[in-house]
């Protein structure tokens, strides 16, 4: 690399005529200054743009093709370093970035936390790339650099090589053409990633093939890493052309690994498209993390129930379910699954907020992460699970939750309900039925309803099948959600 000349402001007509020339992409004025004084070919100014560059900087940055292939057939050094350090060549890169690939966003901005990597990379899904027109961009300028040796590895001051700006922004031709001339695709980045681990993350499977084409090595050597930044992004056209050529240069057992793993971030990351396509594959579901939890468990942990959906399925054919009582407590209410069991109260927030609907006279009871967790539950009941109660007290402690779940209907159905079970052979004794429909008379629907509840689950107080013949009909008529149902049901048949 050529030694660094000593930057300046142009300070002659001079040296003012030539970087507007190069800017305005004059041959004609360039070549009369030029022969008036070579030292400018070389020389180092400050520039609108740049603080210190020469002509062919700025003709790069420009695209004036006809300016710099008069300046490097003049002999103009193409090594020299702007003042961030970037060469004429990587100039060159970023300015196609920045006027041909700018990410578009397209959708309405939310609110993430950028402390989350999950977070983050399912935000950087709504970003729109458009990458219609790669194939058209003008590469003549990169042409004429490349052509006269041009340095390709050369980092600017942010460890970035011109290959690694390129794929970062999706141009194709551009990478082509680098590696063709000997680009190093094995270069990393300052966050330790190579050009495949980008091309991967941006689901770039053009860019992929290329770097997999030009260097073979980079399967073995980066693949699972690529993998898992495709994952995390959740581009399964990336795992199609690159997930057998990685496996299958892997020993069984590390195949094994590696699939179960990938099959768990995509629960973390909640990208259904790659789970799928690993399921399709066979892949194991008894991996587990750093937290020990495997892939149903993530699942139900961080509320994915389309996967959990498809992992449930998956287990149909298996004959090795266990059950996993995963961070149930002794003696809880739990939803008992093969493989996992479900704390009610835990997983379904017992710690209930007090709103008041204007339009009535109760208090409404709100879990805070009752409809996600709603959401797991119907999908581990559809696959067999039941809720459980180790003892009656474990039974007594879900009446609150269970009111609130019932109190999501119409109060006026809630109270033709309790009119209903107190004028039905539901509950045995007289004096309890009176009281009910006394209170149920005076709008007290939501204490009437726990007591109410309180009394269903006491055995010697109630006939089981009378309570049922009233409450079925109702939960379908009101279109009671599946876990509700589904909790009445299995709390009066303890």
């Amino acid at each position: 690399m050529s030694a660094l000349p000593v930057s300046r402001t142009p300070d002659s007509d001079a040296e003012h005529q030539w970087m507007h020339a190069a800017d305005s992409g004059d041959v004609v004025t360039l070549q009369m200054l030029l022969a008036d004084n070579p030292n400018l070919l070389n020389a180092q100014l400050h520039h609108q743009t740049f603080k210190r560059c020469t002509a062919l900087h700025v003709a790069v940055w420009k695209g004036h093709s006809a300016v710099v292939q008069f300046l490097i057939d003049h002999g103009a050094d193409i090594e020299l370093q702007d003042q961030t350090g970037m060469t004429a060549l990587q100039i060159d890169v970023m300015r196609t970035c920045l006027q041909k690939m700018r990410p578009t966003m397209l959708l309405r901005s939310r609110c993430i936390d950028v402390q989350s990597p999950v977070a983050m990379a399912i935000s950087k899904r709504r970003q729109v790339r458009d990458r219609s027109t790669d194939r058209d961009i003008d590469t003549s300028v990169l042409d004429m650099l490349l052509t006269h040796n041009a340095c390709v590895d050369q980092p600017d001051e942010c460890g970035d090589t011109a290959l690694l700006n390129a794929v970062e922004y999706g141009l194709t031709k551009h990478v082509e053409k680098l590696l063709a001339h000997g680009a190093d695709a094995n270069a990393l980045d300052t966050n330790g990633r190579s050009a495949m681990d980008i091309a991967g993350e941006h689901g770039f499977v053009d860019i992929i093939n290329a770097l997999a084409e030009n260097s073979p090595g980079l399967v073995k050597s980066v693949g699972d890493k690529t993998l898992v930044m495709a994952v995390r992004h959740e581009y399964a056209e990336i795992l199609e052309p690159l997930y057998d050529q990685v496996h299958n240069r892997m020993s069984k057992a590390d195949g094994q690994e590696l699939g179960g793993r990938l099959l768990n971030i995509a629960t973390e990351y909640n990208a259904p498209s790659c789970a799928l396509f690993l399921l399709e594959r066979g892949i194991p579901m008894d991996w587990t993390n750093a937290k020990g939890e495997n892939a149903v468990q993530v699942a139900c942990a961080r509320g994915r129930p389309e996967i959990l959906e498809m992992l449930l399925q998956q287990n149909n054919t298996d004959e090795n379910n266990h059950d996993d009582i995963s961070k149930a407590s002794s003696g809880a209410a739990v939803l008992n699954h093969p493989l996992i069991k479900m704390d009610v109260l835990q997983n379904c927030d017992n710690s209930f907020s007090f709103l008041r609907d204007d339009n009535n006279t109760f208090p409404l009871f709100v879990a805070v992460k009752m409809p996600a967790n709603l959401e797991i539950m119907e999908v581990l009941i559809r696959h067999r699970a039941k809720f459980d109660f180790p003892t009656r007290h474990s039974r007594d402690t879900i009446i609150p939750l269970l009111a609130s779940w019932l109190m999501r209907v119409t109060s006026a159905d809630v109270s033709k309900l309790l009119v209903d079970l107190a004028t039905s052979d539901a509950i045995r004794h007289k004096q309890l039925r009176h009281v009910i429909l006394a209170l149920t008379c005076q709008e007290y629907t939501y204490e009437v309803l726990l007591f109410t509840l309180t009394i269903l689950f006491t055995p010697q107080a109630v006939d089981v099948e009378q309570a049922l013949a009233v409450f079925k009909p109702w939960m379908q008529r009101c279109q009671v959600n599946v876990v509700t149902e589904k909790l009445v049901t299995d709390a009066l048949n303890l």
